[in-house]
This record gives structure tokens, sequence and C-alpha cells, in this order.
């Protein structure tokens, strides 16, 4: 079971349970802006990265729906989960041509792309730095009991 450390764990984004990020401050609604969407380290730990497959541009992605690919050593993909639905606005260039980036430095230079959330979009579902704490370690937390917490979706590569 992999642990991470309190601080590689950026409290400014909500996350998935299948380890994607959303960049969200807290007193931030989805709306305000286009939001950086990208993939923990627990979900590149020990896999070495060789491609990207990013969405394109104006396209609308959906949450809980696979929207980019991970191709990692030996040759397999591992999907990415949008965590909130909207119109992408902009790819990470550096991310598609050093896909290394993507493991080295996920939270910052290696996040994957940006994405406007429609009106209806929401973040009920997303959890915060500490729900997501509590799912690799393991442990419910008791504030966020009433989320279901999807292991079956988590993407092979990853190791819990």
């Amino acid at each position: 079971m992999t642990t991470m450390r309190t601080q590689s764990v950026p409290t400014d984004r909500r996350y998935t349970d299948v380890h994607s990020w959303l960049a969200l401050a807290p007193d931030e609604r989805p709306g305000d802006r286009s939001l950086r969407v990208g993939i923990t380290e627990a979900a590149v730990e020990g896999v070495r990265i060789i491609a990207v497959e990013l969405p394109r541009v104006r396209t609308t992605i959906q949450a809980g729906e696979p929207c980019a690919l991970i191709w990692t050593t030996p040759l397999s993909a591992m999907p990415v989960y949008a965590p909130i639905t909207g119109l992408v606005t902009v790819v990470n260039a550096t991310g598609r041509d050093d896909p290394g980036i993507v493991a080295r430095d996920p939270f910052d230079t290696g996040w994957l792309f940006a994405v406007l959330p429609t009106d209806t979009s929401s973040t009920d579902d997303l959890l915060t730095s500490s729900d997501y704490q509590h799912l690799l370690s393991g442990v419910v937390n008791p504030s966020n009991s009433h989320k279901k917490l999807n292991r079956s979706r988590f993407p092979r590569n990853v190791k819990l």
C-alpha cells in the first residue's frame, strides 16, 4: 500500500478517487475561470511515462469519463478521468513534448490541460486533500463517508 507525505498532496486542489486533480482554491467556484487538471503522484509512482495523449482544445469532457491517456512502459495505457465537466481550453505542450515531466512534477509543470467548467458542473463529488490522503492510506474519513469511492476504477498501473 502506498502512503503519501502530507506535503505531497496540495490543499488548493480537489481530487478524484482515480488519482486526477482539479486546481480549485477553497473559496473559488468552478465556473470562475479555466482550471488546471492533472494526475497525482500516486498515479505515476513507479512507472516510466513515454507518451501523453491529451484531449483536443475546444472539446467537452464529462466528469468521471476517460479524457486522456498516459502511456507507460512496459507499453500500457493508463486512462485519466475528467474531474469535472467542461470545455478544454488549453493543453500543456510541455507535458506532451516531455512526458516524463508528468511523473517528475505532476502538481506543477506536469499538469495536463485546463478546462472551463460548465454552469452546471459541481465539485461536490471531489475529494479534499485530507479526504484524498485518507483514501491513499486506506482509512475512511468520517467527514467524507457520504461519498462513494470507486476503487474498481483505479488504473491498473497504480499500486494502492
